[in-house]
Parts: structure tokens; sequence; C-alpha cells
């Protein structure tokens, strides 16, 4: 196959797992996204950002299935293909800096309902100290790293951080309404058949 209709038929196929995921039709989600990391690996120079993204997904997608190894494993080569294009310095159309955060964070939380909560314990911290240094995290986003970093915490025992982080999500979720950012309206599709 050309590697432009490859890089097309990935492009597609990432998208109809995002809509078949939106339907909680995990099983054919996640058929998509084994389907498009295959094409990728096999085209000569695989783009490593798209295949970062690819891994994302497909571990967001475990996250959603409490499939916490399998996130968790997902996530971690996700992470390590994130962090080596933020050191090779090569430019992307995606801000990488804002991949962090939710990166970490997902991590930890795979890590966490597998109760290696030391583990998990570094990995918020790091989450949230990447989410403090991205003016553009959504507070929404920012409010649930807290609220899980805090429930971490109690698990380990340590209540009063856990109630600090709880204080500083009420302030966040107080001085902003939380809305996520994306609105999507699918009104028109009933139309579609």
């Amino acid at each position: 196959m050309d590697a432009g209709i490859a890089a097309e038929v990935v492009s597609i196929l990432a998208d109809l797992s995002t809509a078949y995921r939106a339907q909680h039709n995990y099983r054919a989600s996640e058929v998509a996204l084994n389907r498009a990391l295959e094409l990728l690996e096999q085209m000569p120079r695989p783009d490593p950002l798209v295949l970062a993204l690819l891994r994302v997904s497909r571990g967001n997608l475990y996250l959603w299935q409490r499939r916490w190894r399998d996130a968790g494993a997902e996530l971690r080569q996700a992470s390590f293909m994130v962090e080596a294009l933020v050191r090779s310095g090569k430019e992307t159309d995606l801000r990488l800096e804002l991949a962090r955060p939710y990166l970490s964070s997902g991590l930890a939380v795979a890590t966490f309902e597998q109760k290696r909560y030391r583990e998990a314990e570094a990995l918020f911290a790091q989450g949230l100290a990447l989410a403090d240094q991205t003016p553009e995290m959504p507070p929404a986003d920012v409010v649930r790293i807290l609220q899980e970093y805090a429930r971490c915490l109690r698990k380990l025992g340590n209540r009063e951080e856990a109630a600090k982080l709880e204080f500083r999500a009420k302030t966040i979720s107080e001085a902003r309404p939380l809305q996520h950012d994306f609105v999507v309206d699918v009104s028109g599709l009933r139309s579609i058949k």
C-alpha cells in the first residue's frame, strides 16, 4: 500500500475508533486502533508522533474498559515516545507539553487501580506538576488530577496532604465553572443513514 494512502487509512481508522468509543462499542474501537497501528508500523518511516498518539488512544480505551494492566503498559510506552519527541526538539503541530500531564495522570490511575500506590503517587505528582506548568490545561482536568491524586494520598494514609489537594480542587471549581472546552453538536447525525 502506498505510504500516502496508508496514512489516510490510519487517520480514518483512528477517527472510526473514536466514534465507536463514543458509542461504547469498545471492541470495535480497539479493532480499529489495532489495525491503524499495524498499518503505521508497516510503513518504512512511521511518524513517531502519530504512533505515540495511537498508543495514547489505545491506553485511554483500556482505561475506559478498566483494563488497568493493559492501560498502564500502553500509556507507559506512549509516555516514553512523547518524552523522546520532547527531547529531540522536533517541531510538531501538537503541543506535546499538553499531552504530558494527561499521560502521567492516566498512567497514575492505571497504577493506582493495580494497588501500586507509591508508584501512583509519584506519577500523580508528576502529572500535577506538568499540569501546573501548562497554562492551556483545562481547569476541569486539573481538578480531576487533584481529586485522583488526593484519593491516592488517602490510600497511603496522608490525609493532611489529600485535604490540601481537595481544597485546591474546590477552589478551582468555584473560581470557574468546570466546562470542557469541546462541545459537539450531534443533532444533525440523526438524519444520516
